[in-house]
């Protein structure tokens, strides 16, 4: 395990200790459930769930923004994030659940917990629920022909998801009321969720420039170079290290790069998918198409073109030779 991943991994393990930390310590611990029947147990939980929900729902937003860098240090990454995008949505409706359990049918629906003037903001909270269940649905099923070029767009709602559950738990959360701590933590959760949704906004709009330069110019194949540019190549491996119809992996002058050995020869291009940063030498190879693992995108490794959606900026692809059993690469 590297040092990044225990970095990260040590964060996200101490931001979510502390909402149950605080709300523990403010109630007398857990001695807040003594003596409590059912109902008064679903009562005393339904807000810690609420709390839990909103922070999966930030670290989603989180992850998601960040994901072409975590997943250079934590491969596993992708699969951690629809895992907690599962227990996100679990969270969002055992919320609700639990409070109608605790009041009953008729006080929950006649929204009787609340005054007149916060009945907005509990109206909000069914809101809430659809978005959660409707992106949740989007990333299940994105790789259907209807959704795969379309997908990223709804997934774009989870931002506002993360506002409307933050008016929500800000305004109907008596722990928060009650909490400054809890409150400067909902803060920093407010900030860091902004911030990532303008780092996602700016790679998108790369992502957009770089596809408009694809299509006006095409693809990227790398130029023949002459006898005198042998200078110019960086050996990368060895012929015997890459196995026929295989990805390899490699990383030349701080750029991740994939290497296929083919039939008809050895060919390069970025690893980095152009469509949402994934890492196509994870992907599946079939003849001389690579899938990203991510969502399907597929590429020629010959021209670095686009053969399926939901990319559509071309990979770019770099000159190899293959010398004296050395794999030479020109970038």
């Amino acid at each position: 395990m590297n040092i990044q991943m225990l970095v990260l991994s040590a964060l996200y393990i101490l931001l979510g200790i502390l909402p149950g930390y605080v709300f523990l310590s403010d109630k007398g611990g857990t001695s807040l459930f003594n003596g409590l029947d059912l109902p008064g147990v679903c009562g005393a939980v339904f807000p810690l769930v609420g709390l839990y929900a909103f922070f999966l729902i930030w670290a989603q937003l989180v992850i998601g923004s960040s994901m072409p860098i975590l997943w250079r240090y934590i491969p596993w990454i992708e699969t951690f994030h629809r895992a907690q995008g599962t227990f996100a949505l679990l969270l969002g409706i055992s919320h609700p659940l639990l409070l109608e359990i605790s009041l009953g049918p008729k006080d929950f629906l006649g929204f009787s917990f609340v005054s007149p003037e916060q009945r907005v903001f509990a109206f909000l909270g069914f809101f809430q629920l659809f978005l959660l269940m409707l992106t949740a649905l989007t990333a299940i099923l994105m790789k259907l022909p209807f959704l795969v070029n379309r997908w990223h767009y709804i997934h774009y709602l989870n931002y506002v998801l993360f506002v409307s559950v933050f008016v929500h738990s800000w305004n109907l959360g008596s722990d928060l009321s009650a909490s400054q701590s809890l409150r400067a933590l909902w803060g920093f959760f407010l900030a860091s969720g902004m911030i990532c949704l303008a780092a996602r906004l700016a790679r998108r709009y790369r992502q957009a420039l770089k596809q408009v330069r694809a299509t006006n110019h095409g693809a990227t194949p790398a130029s023949n170079p002459s006898k005198t540019d042998d200078e110019n190549l960086t050996p990368v491996t060895t012929l015997n290290e890459l196995e026929l119809g295989k990805p390899f992996c490699a990383m030349v002058n701080e750029k991740p790069i994939l290497l296929c050995r083919l039939e008809d020869g050895v060919f390069a291009l970025d690893d980095t998918c152009s469509h949402a940063g994934g890492s196509l030498c994870k992907g599946t190879l079939d003849g001389a198409i690579i899938e990203c693992p991510r969502h399907g995108a597929k590429f020629d490794l010959r021209s670095g073109a686009v053969v399926a959606p939901p990319a559509k900026a071309s990979q770019r692809t770099y000159l190899v030779r293959v010398k004296d059993g050395q794999v030479l690469l020109k970038l």
